[in-house]
């Protein structure tokens, strides 16, 4: 939504079996995308990658900085550490969810008021934020990811959804008429 409706740069962070399930669908989703590291030791390579493709997706004459805007949608804790080394200076995390362990996010208090970081949780949002996103929708700036499954399906992708590994939105096909 952040790049079709708002015209922003996006840069995709996941696994890299999630970019590769939304195939040509991809560059609708985001500008560039980086693999989150299966290992702790590479976090220090993925830092770098990620500034990299900030760099690229500016302006290459403005000074190198971190993302403006990090939104993290993760079901996995690793995912909410490190949050503050991933925005610039005057940036906003904003965290979608939380992650099935609930989890507990540690950032040093002086660091975040010092960069000026501005975190906010976002559970989801009401009735008039549903009906703006149905709106994108009907006027085409979004186009969700719908996977249609039969009924028989239905055990698999919920232990799926138990383990994060579904994509988009899933759909039961329950006779013909669909």
């Amino acid at each position: 939504m952040a790049r079709n409706v708002f015209k922003a740069k996006v840069i995709g962070i996941d696994l890299a079996w999630k970019a590769e399930a939304l195939g040509s669908r991809a560059a609708d989703t985001f500008d560039e995308f980086i693999a989150a590291p299966d290992q702790a030791t590479d976090w220090d390579e993925f830092q770098r990658s990620i500034s990299d493709a900030c760099q690229r997706l500016r302006n290459a004459k403005e000074a190198r900085r971190n993302a403006d805007y990090l939104v993290v949608t993760s079901g996995c804790e690793t995912a909410f550490e490190g949050l503050i080394d991933y925005v610039c200076d005057g940036g906003s995390v904003i965290c979608v969810g939380v992650p099935k362990s609930r989890g507990n996010l540690t950032i040093p208090l002086a660091l975040m008021v010092e960069r000026s970081i501005r975190f906010q949780g976002l559970l989801m949002g009401g009735w008039d934020e549903s009906y703006e996103v149905m709106e994108y929708i009907r006027e085409g700036k979004l186009r969700p990811l719908v996977v249609e499954v039969c009924l028989e399906e239905v055990p698999f992708r919920v232990k799926a959804f138990k383990d994060h590994h579904n994509i988009g939105k899933v759909v039961v096909r329950m006779d013909d008429s669909i």
